[in-house]
């Protein structure tokens, strides 16, 4: 995307992009694993040398980069990251800044408080 495309643009073309079977839009991938032409093919996504589609839950899945390369768009951010879960955005969150300290409300969620009381110490993050 354009840095200078206007918001109904970014909507509508942010993260789209064209799969193997011509679909005009991008499709709606359900698969949680995906198939390699060989075991070339998967070391090199496994090990970073390309970029591919692997594992669902580990994000490499296109309809989940789509969304967070949308997302960024929309935000004018570098890069976006889409989460499974609240907790799962939490952890991710806490994990890379707790030790800069966290501040809660004490009316949050209970798997919040536990995660904050007694997980996070357990890892030496806060």
């Amino acid at each position: 995307m354009k840095a200078n495309e206007g918001l109904s643009t970014r909507c509508v073309h942010a993260g789209e992009m064209k799969d193997a079977q011509g679909s005009p839009h991008t499709p709606v991938y359900t698969s949680t694993t995906f198939k390699f032409k060989s075991t070339e093919d998967l070391l090199n996504v496994v090990e970073g040398r390309t970029q591919g589609n692997l594992y669902t839950r580990f994000g490499s899945n296109p309809t989940i980069r789509a969304l967070e390369e949308k997302l960024a768009a929309l935000e004018s951010a570098e890069a976006a990251l889409a989460f499974c879960s609240g907790m799962a955005a939490e952890a991710a969150l806490f994990f890379a800044h707790g030790r800069q300290g966290i501040v809660c409300i004490g009316d949050a969620y209970g798997g919040s408080l536990e995660f904050l009381s007694k997980q996070l110490p357990l890892q030496g993050k806060v």
